[in-house]
């Protein structure tokens, strides 16, 4: 049912709605997972139960942008399908927004269970981040990681057309959670989960600062600074890796669509393929790069 409550030729002129669709894809899927499971398969379910309501919308709309007569010159690199972008970008902000707020706000026996596989990723992820040098060890982890999910994403989404939704919605939830630990960590909340936050020490006084305005430790209020403030700190090399994954889905689905069409792929399409592919390559380098700085 969820994934008929929007259209793709809704998507074309109101692109914002899949954020507020998002948020209710993931509230869903979370609270479905936890009646479900309660063991360590529990995170990976609500992951799937948003892949699973999400995949039917993002195929009808590649195969809509496929099969328009001519390739539209709506944006200047992505071509006709900016609207595919503009989709994976809403819906990866509004994972990000619903993840993080409910990791906050349900008590922390129980955000620790529900979101255990992210809080161990990010674990692994701190891990890796540890002096980092551009030429050295860790760079290159950064890096060989980097160009392995880039890779995995365009084989899921051939296999299955709109299969990078799974790396999409995986990478939101753990940037979600990053959230909702600072949140947390602001409101004097965090006990025994112990991942720290990427915030910034001013962004951890303006939390403080807030919460004293309020008369004490305000999970809310933290949450409120934490939300930006922690996409902020992640923006220099985030920008990259995401936009290199959702280029790669689109690479996935483009070449999945036209694989299963009877006809050969018009010149356009070639050009665009592989000009999306070259240019998430690019990012995953620059990303790494920044990261690593």
């Amino acid at each position: 049912m969820l994934e008929s409550l929007i259209k793709p030729e809704v998507l074309e002129q109101r692109s914002y709605e899949m954020f507020f669709m998002a948020l209710a894809i993931g509230a869903i899927s979370i609270t479905m997972a936890s009646l479900i499971s309660s063991g360590d398969e529990l995170p990976h379910l609500a992951v799937a139960f948003c892949c699973i309501a999400m995949a039917p919308i993002l195929v009808r709309i590649i195969q809509m942008e496929e099969q328009k007569d001519e390739v539209q010159k709506v944006g200047p690199f992505f071509g006709g399908y900016w609207i595919i972008i503009k989709t994976y970008s809403y819906y990866f902000l509004g994972i990000i927004v619903i993840f993080s707020l409910l990791f906050a706000l349900l008590p922390e026996e129980s955000s620790s269970k529900i979101f255990s596989a992210q809080l161990n990723e990010l674990r692994v992820i701190r891990s890796l981040g540890t002096g980092n040098a551009i030429g050295g060890p860790g760079f290159f982890l950064i890096l060989q990681n980097n160009l392995g999910v880039l890779a995995l994403t365009v084989l899921f989404s051939f296999i299955f057309g709109a299969g990078a939704i799974y790396v999409i919605t995986w990478n939101a939830s753990i940037i979600g959670v990053l959230i909702g630990v600072a949140a947390k960590e602001g409101a004097g909340q965090l006990v025994s989960i112990s991942v720290p936050s990427a915030l910034p020490p001013v962004c951890e006084s303006l939390i403080g600062g807030a919460c004293s305005a309020v008369g004490g430790p305000n999970i809310l209020v933290s949450y409120m600074i934490a939300l930006p403030c922690s996409i902020l700190s992640l923006i220099p090399h985030g920008i990259f890796e995401i936009t290199a994954y959702f280029m790669a889905g689109l690479v996935g689905g483009i070449v999945s669509t036209v694989s299963i069409s009877n006809k050969l792929p018009d010149k356009e399409v070639v050009f665009h393929t592989l000009l999306l592919l070259v240019g998430a390559i690019t990012c995953i380098l620059i990303g790494a790069i920044v990261e690593a700085l």
